[in-house]
């Protein structure tokens, strides 16, 4: 059996079977569905369109956003070892789960305005309101039990000896689940438009924040370090996340 020294072999691993199941998925697509692709039926204005003007912007921000989610637990395990980021994830995992939920619900949103912004933007306002109210209490209550559960969650997971013991480890992650849901509404509403940019920047923000925090105050917090700088990060940037969601829907 292969062994796995660090994190570093598990990130190739999974570039890897990301690599495999493209190769896969492009063969049946190519060869069973007979999907025809020619280069000649692509304009240089098309392509330009696509790689340069649109493709551009969603490439850093999907860079932004894969850095943003996984730029903690490398550096952890960069500067603090292997067993600091063993401690980060298991601390962050949960939350991290809730979060990737709570971004799932907002992700319908993208399409929807990008559809109709144009010829139907105060119904979209109407919508975008509504929704961002639902979200807002689904991410308090989210929020609240994962503070109020989250101890006994992980004593089921891993049993109580296994358990890191760091001060605010369920209050700070809880609250930045909200936040976090909160933030992907915001994305969500700008994602198909030019205020797609604008997010792109506050989450380059976050990730400057999160990189702060695990290198300075990891003495003072520990494995909590990068969610504190995440949570200093969104008293800055939430602001202007619903500001430019506003601008777009104005």
């Amino acid at each position: 059996m292969m062994e796995v020294k660090s994190l570093s072999d598990i990130f190739l691993m999974l570039l890897i079977s990301v690599g495999v199941v493209f190769i896969f998925v492009s063969t049946y697509f190519f060869r069973v569905i007979y999907i025809r692709f020619s280069i000649k039926n692509i304009s240089k204005k098309m392509l330009n369109k696509l790689v340069l003007n649109d493709g551009i912007k969603y490439f850093f921000n999907g860079m932004s956003t894969i850095l943003l989610l996984q730029i903690d637990v490398i550096l952890i395990d960069y500067l603090y070892g292997t067993e600091s980021a063993g401690i980060y994830l298991i601390l962050w995992k949960i939350p991290n789960t809730i979060i990737m939920l709570g971004w799932r619900l907002s992700d319908p949103l993208q399409a929807i305005i990008a559809k109709n912004i144009q010829t139907k933007k105060e119904e979209m306002k109407v919508r975008f309101f509504s929704f961002e109210k639902k979200m807002l209490v689904l991410s308090f209550f989210l929020a609240l039990g994962y503070g109020l559960l989250g101890k006994w969650v992980l004593e089921i997971w891993l049993g109580n000896e296994n358990i890191p013991n760091l001060e605010y480890m369920y209050i700070i992650p809880a609250i930045v689940i909200a936040f976090s849901i909160m933030q992907r509404v915001y994305l969500s509403a700008n994602y198909y438009t030019q205020g797609l940019e604008t997010i792109t920047k506050l989450q380059f923000i976050e990730i400057f924040f999160k990189v702060i925090f695990i290198v300075f105050t990891f003495q003072y917090f520990k494995e909590l370090a990068p969610i504190v700088g995440w949570l200093f990060a969104f008293l800055f940037t939430m602001y202007f996340y619903k500001k430019n969601s506003l601008k777009v829907l104005n």
